[in-house]
């Protein structure tokens, strides 16, 4: 019987008829045969063009792959520098740090000595009677509360150790 989608020769009265097969002439054998050789020849070429692109892919994935790998560790070289260079920096700094805390520390012993000794010439200038410092004379008249004494001008200075008891 006739299926719906199967066609049959009217003429076989809906039956199947089986022929044996007949070869081909040789001339559409001939053509047969070198349409299927470049057809393999194409399926061959296509087969090497794909994985001809796959390997160019592959090479061009490694060469981004090398090239992000060299341009990271040129930043970690960088940062590497970076972080020696402000190292050095903080060293310089320590030592300058280190060389104002010596002069600091000078000054301030220094200015302690001179405030002492502007406070000794100081106490010297107010217990100093103003005829002594007058004097026109080429000797020093020296007056103590109890005592006077005359030196040349040319002696030695005297210092005041200390003062007489009060009376």
């Amino acid at each position: 019987e006739d299926a719906d989608n199967v066609k049959l020769d009217p003429s076989s009265n809906g039956f199947l008829k089986v022929q044996a097969a007949r070869p081909k002439e040789p001339e559409a054998q001939d053509e047969q045969h070198q349409l299927q050789l470049a057809r393999d020849a194409t399926d061959d070429m296509e087969r090497g063009l794909r994985l001809q692109e796959a390997r160019v892919r592959e090479l061009e994935r490694e060469l981004h792959s090398n090239l992000d790998r060299q341009t990271l560790l040129e930043k970690q070289g960088e940062m590497k520098e970076k972080l020696a260079r402000e190292k050095a920096k903080q060293d310089e700094i320590r030592k300058a740090e280190e060389e104002l805390s010596k002069t600091e520390e000078r000054l301030r012993l220094r200015l302690e000595s001179e405030k002492n000794r502007t406070r000794a010439l100081e106490s010297i200038v107010h217990s100093v009677d103003e005829e002594q410092t007058r004097c026109s004379t080429p000797e020093l008249i020296v007056r103590n509360t109890f005592l006077e004494y005359t030196l040349p001008k040319d002696a030695e200075p005297l210092v005041r150790t200390k003062t007489a008891p009060g009376g």
